[in-house]
Protein backbone atom coordinates (compact mmCIF):
# COMPACT_ATOMS: atom_id res chain seq x y z
CA UNK A 1 0.00 0.00 0.00
CA UNK A 2 2.82 2.36 0.90
CA UNK A 3 4.59 1.54 -2.38
CA UNK A 4 1.43 2.30 -4.33
CA UNK A 5 1.03 5.69 -2.63
CA UNK A 6 4.68 6.51 -3.31
CA UNK A 7 4.22 5.60 -6.95
CA UNK A 8 1.15 7.83 -7.25
CA UNK A 9 2.98 10.68 -5.54
CA UNK A 10 5.96 10.43 -7.92
CA UNK A 11 3.59 10.17 -10.89
CA UNK A 12 1.81 13.38 -9.87
CA UNK A 13 5.13 15.20 -9.49
CA UNK A 14 6.20 14.16 -12.99
CA UNK A 15 2.84 15.17 -14.47
CA UNK A 16 3.02 18.52 -12.70
CA UNK A 17 6.52 19.14 -14.06
CA UNK A 18 5.51 18.23 -17.62
CA UNK A 19 2.45 20.48 -17.49
CA UNK A 20 4.49 23.34 -16.08
CA UNK A 21 7.12 22.85 -18.79
CA UNK A 22 4.48 22.83 -21.50
CA UNK A 23 2.91 25.94 -20.01
CA UNK A 24 6.28 27.75 -19.99
CA UNK A 25 6.92 26.72 -23.60
CA UNK A 26 3.50 27.93 -24.66
CA UNK A 27 3.93 31.26 -22.86
CA UNK A 28 7.40 31.66 -24.35
CA UNK A 29 6.30 31.15 -27.95
CA UNK A 30 3.25 33.34 -27.40
CA UNK A 31 5.41 36.17 -26.02
CA UNK A 32 8.06 35.85 -28.74
CA UNK A 33 5.37 35.95 -31.43
CA UNK A 34 3.99 39.09 -29.81
CA UNK A 35 7.51 40.61 -29.58
CA UNK A 36 7.95 39.91 -33.29
CA UNK A 37 4.69 41.71 -33.97
CA UNK A 38 5.78 44.72 -31.88
CA UNK A 39 9.11 44.97 -33.73
CA UNK A 40 7.42 44.70 -37.13
CA UNK A 41 5.09 47.57 -36.17
CA UNK A 42 7.88 49.75 -34.70
CA UNK A 43 6.49 49.42 -31.16
CA UNK A 44 10.02 48.97 -29.88
CA UNK A 45 9.49 50.41 -26.39
CA UNK A 46 6.72 47.90 -25.70
CA UNK A 47 8.89 45.15 -27.15
CA UNK A 48 11.74 46.05 -24.81
CA UNK A 49 9.49 45.94 -21.77
CA UNK A 50 8.13 42.51 -22.77
CA UNK A 51 11.53 40.97 -23.49
CA UNK A 52 13.21 42.41 -20.38
CA UNK A 53 10.42 40.97 -18.24
CA UNK A 54 10.94 37.60 -19.89
CA UNK A 55 14.70 37.81 -19.29
CA UNK A 56 14.40 38.38 -15.55
CA UNK A 57 11.91 35.53 -15.05
CA UNK A 58 14.77 33.02 -15.26
CA UNK A 59 12.48 30.09 -16.11
CA UNK A 60 13.48 29.40 -19.71
CA UNK A 61 15.94 26.92 -21.18
CA UNK A 62 19.23 28.04 -22.82
CA UNK A 63 17.79 27.96 -26.34
CA UNK A 64 14.89 30.17 -25.30
CA UNK A 65 17.24 32.58 -23.51
CA UNK A 66 19.29 32.89 -26.71
CA UNK A 67 16.09 33.79 -28.55
CA UNK A 68 15.36 36.52 -25.99
CA UNK A 69 18.89 37.89 -26.37
CA UNK A 70 18.53 37.92 -30.16
CA UNK A 71 15.24 39.81 -30.06
CA UNK A 72 16.59 42.29 -27.52
CA UNK A 73 19.59 42.92 -29.77
CA UNK A 74 17.31 43.36 -32.77
CA UNK A 75 15.24 46.02 -31.01
CA UNK A 76 18.34 47.92 -29.89
CA UNK A 77 19.66 47.69 -33.46
CA UNK A 78 16.44 49.27 -34.79
CA UNK A 79 16.69 51.98 -32.12
CA UNK A 80 20.22 52.82 -33.20
CA UNK A 81 21.63 51.81 -29.80
CA UNK A 82 24.38 49.76 -31.38
CA UNK A 83 26.46 49.27 -28.22
CA UNK A 84 23.54 47.46 -26.55
CA UNK A 85 22.75 45.61 -29.77
CA UNK A 86 26.34 44.36 -30.02
CA UNK A 87 26.27 43.30 -26.35
CA UNK A 88 23.17 41.10 -26.75
CA UNK A 89 24.17 39.71 -30.14
CA UNK A 90 27.42 38.60 -28.51
CA UNK A 91 25.52 36.77 -25.76
CA UNK A 92 23.75 34.47 -28.26
CA UNK A 93 25.29 31.01 -27.99
CA UNK A 94 27.15 29.66 -31.03
CA UNK A 95 24.83 26.63 -31.05
CA UNK A 96 21.71 28.77 -31.31
CA UNK A 97 19.55 28.90 -34.42
CA UNK A 98 20.15 32.67 -34.27
CA UNK A 99 23.95 32.38 -34.03
CA UNK A 100 24.79 33.20 -37.66
CA UNK A 101 22.40 36.16 -37.78
CA UNK A 102 23.76 37.44 -34.49
CA UNK A 103 27.38 37.28 -35.63
CA UNK A 104 26.73 39.24 -38.81
CA UNK A 105 24.57 41.86 -37.14
CA UNK A 106 27.07 42.25 -34.31
CA UNK A 107 29.69 43.07 -36.94
CA UNK A 108 27.35 45.62 -38.49
CA UNK A 109 26.71 47.12 -35.05
CA UNK A 110 30.46 47.57 -34.62
CA UNK A 111 30.64 49.29 -38.01
CA UNK A 112 27.82 51.65 -37.04
CA UNK A 113 29.89 52.61 -33.97
CA UNK A 114 32.96 53.15 -36.20
CA UNK A 115 34.74 50.21 -34.56
CA UNK A 116 36.07 49.01 -37.91
CA UNK A 117 39.04 47.01 -36.59
CA UNK A 118 36.80 45.10 -34.14
CA UNK A 119 34.32 44.41 -36.93
CA UNK A 120 37.11 42.99 -39.09
CA UNK A 121 38.30 40.75 -36.23
CA UNK A 122 34.78 39.42 -35.61
CA UNK A 123 34.19 38.73 -39.30
CA UNK A 124 37.29 36.56 -39.47
CA UNK A 125 35.87 34.43 -36.62
CA UNK A 126 32.70 33.54 -38.56
CA UNK A 127 32.56 30.01 -39.95
CA UNK A 128 30.00 29.80 -42.74
CA UNK A 129 28.08 26.63 -43.53
CA UNK A 130 26.74 27.26 -47.04
CA UNK A 131 27.62 29.08 -50.25
CA UNK A 132 25.21 31.96 -49.68
CA UNK A 133 26.49 32.91 -46.22
CA UNK A 134 30.07 32.38 -47.41
CA UNK A 135 29.56 34.88 -50.23
CA UNK A 136 27.87 37.22 -47.74
CA UNK A 137 30.96 36.89 -45.53
CA UNK A 138 33.30 37.70 -48.43
CA UNK A 139 31.06 40.65 -49.30
CA UNK A 140 31.24 41.99 -45.73
CA UNK A 141 35.01 41.48 -45.56
CA UNK A 142 35.34 43.39 -48.84
CA UNK A 143 33.30 46.30 -47.51
CA UNK A 144 35.30 46.48 -44.28
CA UNK A 145 38.53 46.44 -46.31
CA UNK A 146 37.28 49.51 -48.22
CA UNK A 147 36.41 51.26 -44.96
CA UNK A 148 39.99 50.60 -43.88
CA UNK A 149 41.15 51.86 -47.31
CA UNK A 150 42.90 48.52 -47.81
CA UNK A 151 42.33 48.20 -51.55
CA UNK A 152 44.62 45.16 -51.89
CA UNK A 153 42.50 43.18 -49.39
CA UNK A 154 39.34 44.33 -51.16
CA UNK A 155 40.67 43.03 -54.48
CA UNK A 156 41.42 39.68 -52.81
CA UNK A 157 38.01 39.26 -51.15
CA UNK A 158 36.02 40.58 -54.11
CA UNK A 159 37.39 37.77 -56.31
CA UNK A 160 34.85 35.57 -54.50
CA UNK A 161 31.90 37.61 -55.81
CA UNK A 162 29.77 35.45 -58.12
CA UNK A 163 27.39 38.22 -59.27
CA UNK A 164 24.74 35.52 -59.51
CA UNK A 165 22.73 35.96 -56.31
CA UNK A 166 19.90 38.48 -56.57
CA UNK A 167 20.32 39.36 -52.89
CA UNK A 168 23.90 40.49 -53.45
CA UNK A 169 24.56 41.31 -57.10
CA UNK A 170 23.72 45.04 -57.03
CA UNK A 171 25.59 45.66 -53.79
CA UNK A 172 28.64 43.72 -55.05
CA UNK A 173 28.73 45.97 -58.12
CA UNK A 174 28.36 49.03 -55.89
CA UNK A 175 31.40 48.00 -53.84
CA UNK A 176 33.43 47.78 -57.04
CA UNK A 177 32.32 51.33 -57.89
CA UNK A 178 33.32 52.56 -54.43
CA UNK A 179 36.67 50.83 -54.80
CA UNK A 180 37.29 52.67 -58.07
CA UNK A 181 36.33 55.97 -56.41
CA UNK A 182 38.80 55.34 -53.60
CA UNK A 183 41.55 54.40 -56.07
CA UNK A 184 40.97 57.52 -58.17
CA UNK A 185 40.53 59.94 -55.27
CA UNK A 186 43.70 61.69 -54.22
CA UNK A 187 43.70 63.52 -50.91
CA UNK A 188 44.68 67.14 -51.44
CA UNK A 189 47.58 68.48 -49.38
CA UNK A 190 46.94 71.06 -46.63
CA UNK A 191 50.60 72.07 -46.99
CA UNK A 192 50.15 72.85 -50.69
CA UNK A 193 46.95 74.80 -49.92
CA UNK A 194 48.72 76.86 -47.27
CA UNK A 195 51.69 77.53 -49.53
CA UNK A 196 49.47 78.66 -52.41
CA UNK A 197 47.58 81.03 -50.11
CA UNK A 198 50.87 82.41 -48.81
CA UNK A 199 51.91 83.23 -52.37
CA UNK A 200 48.51 84.48 -53.55
CA UNK A 201 45.84 84.89 -50.84
CA UNK A 202 42.73 82.84 -51.62
CA UNK A 203 44.46 80.54 -54.11
CA UNK A 204 44.64 77.74 -51.52
CA UNK A 205 40.86 77.74 -51.17
CA UNK A 206 40.51 77.58 -54.96
CA UNK A 207 42.81 74.53 -54.80
CA UNK A 208 40.56 73.07 -52.09
CA UNK A 209 37.59 73.30 -54.46
CA UNK A 210 36.06 76.43 -52.95
CA UNK A 211 36.64 79.15 -55.59
CA UNK A 212 34.00 81.55 -54.20
CA UNK A 213 35.64 81.52 -50.78
CA UNK A 214 39.00 82.08 -52.46
CA UNK A 215 37.76 85.16 -54.29
CA UNK A 216 36.02 86.64 -51.25
CA UNK A 217 39.04 86.07 -48.99
CA UNK A 218 41.45 87.95 -51.25
CA UNK A 219 39.41 91.18 -51.22
CA UNK A 220 39.85 92.21 -47.53
CA UNK A 221 43.51 91.15 -47.58
CA UNK A 222 44.17 93.22 -50.70
CA UNK A 223 42.43 96.27 -49.19
CA UNK A 224 44.31 95.95 -45.90
CA UNK A 225 47.55 95.41 -47.78
CA UNK A 226 47.07 98.61 -49.76
CA UNK A 227 46.15 100.56 -46.61
CA UNK A 228 49.24 99.24 -44.84
CA UNK A 229 51.47 100.18 -47.79
CA UNK A 230 49.96 103.66 -47.97
CA UNK A 231 50.37 104.19 -44.22
CA UNK A 232 54.01 103.15 -44.46
CA UNK A 233 54.74 105.58 -47.29
CA UNK A 234 52.90 108.55 -45.77
CA UNK A 235 53.29 108.15 -42.01
CA UNK A 236 56.17 105.73 -41.51
CA UNK A 237 56.65 102.41 -39.79
CA UNK A 238 56.10 103.77 -36.28
CA UNK A 239 52.80 105.50 -37.01
CA UNK A 240 49.59 104.35 -35.34
CA UNK A 241 47.93 104.04 -38.74
CA UNK A 242 50.64 101.69 -40.01
CA UNK A 243 50.59 99.60 -36.83
CA UNK A 244 46.78 99.21 -36.92
CA UNK A 245 46.50 98.35 -40.61
CA UNK A 246 49.67 96.26 -40.54
CA UNK A 247 48.35 94.22 -37.61
CA UNK A 248 44.99 93.66 -39.29
CA UNK A 249 46.71 92.70 -42.53
CA UNK A 250 48.90 90.16 -40.68
CA UNK A 251 45.91 88.61 -38.92
CA UNK A 252 43.92 88.26 -42.15
CA UNK A 253 46.95 87.03 -44.12
CA UNK A 254 47.90 84.33 -41.59
CA UNK A 255 44.25 83.42 -41.13
CA UNK A 256 43.95 83.02 -44.90
CA UNK A 257 46.87 80.53 -44.91
CA UNK A 258 45.49 78.57 -41.94
CA UNK A 259 41.94 78.64 -43.35
CA UNK A 260 43.09 77.28 -46.70
CA UNK A 261 44.94 74.37 -45.08
CA UNK A 262 41.92 73.66 -42.87
CA UNK A 263 39.56 73.82 -45.87
CA UNK A 264 41.52 71.11 -47.65
CA UNK A 265 41.44 68.91 -44.55
CA UNK A 266 37.66 69.37 -44.22
CA UNK A 267 37.04 68.67 -47.92
CA UNK A 268 39.12 65.48 -47.76
CA UNK A 269 37.21 64.40 -44.66
CA UNK A 270 33.81 65.17 -46.20
CA UNK A 271 34.57 63.15 -49.33
CA UNK A 272 35.87 60.18 -47.34
CA UNK A 273 32.93 60.32 -44.93
CA UNK A 274 30.47 60.30 -47.82
CA UNK A 275 32.16 57.28 -49.39
CA UNK A 276 32.08 55.51 -45.99
CA UNK A 277 28.40 56.35 -45.56
CA UNK A 278 27.60 54.78 -48.92
CA UNK A 279 29.65 51.68 -48.11
CA UNK A 280 27.94 51.20 -44.72
CA UNK A 281 24.48 51.59 -46.27
CA UNK A 282 25.46 49.13 -48.99
CA UNK A 283 26.68 46.56 -46.43
CA UNK A 284 23.43 46.73 -44.47
CA UNK A 285 21.03 45.95 -47.34
CA UNK A 286 21.99 42.27 -48.01
CA UNK A 287 21.90 41.51 -44.28
CA UNK A 288 18.28 42.65 -44.14
CA UNK A 289 17.40 40.62 -47.22
CA UNK A 290 19.22 37.40 -46.41
CA UNK A 291 19.21 37.12 -42.61
CA UNK A 292 15.96 38.76 -41.48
Amino acid sequence: MRTKKLFIFCFLIVISYVLKSQSNTYNFHENITFADYLIANNLTDDGLVLLKNMKIQNKFNPSQIDTIYYYLATIYYHLGQFDSASYYYDKVNSNSAYAMKSKFFQVNSCLKMDSISLAAENLLKINTTDTLTNELLQFQLSGVALLQRNVASFDSYSKNFTYSNTNLINEEKNLLDYSNKIKSFKNKSPFVAGTLSALIPGLGKVYAGKPKQGITSIIPIAILGLQTYEAYNKAGIKSARFIIFGSLFSVFYIGNIWGSALSVHIVNQEINNEINRQILFNLDIPLQRILR
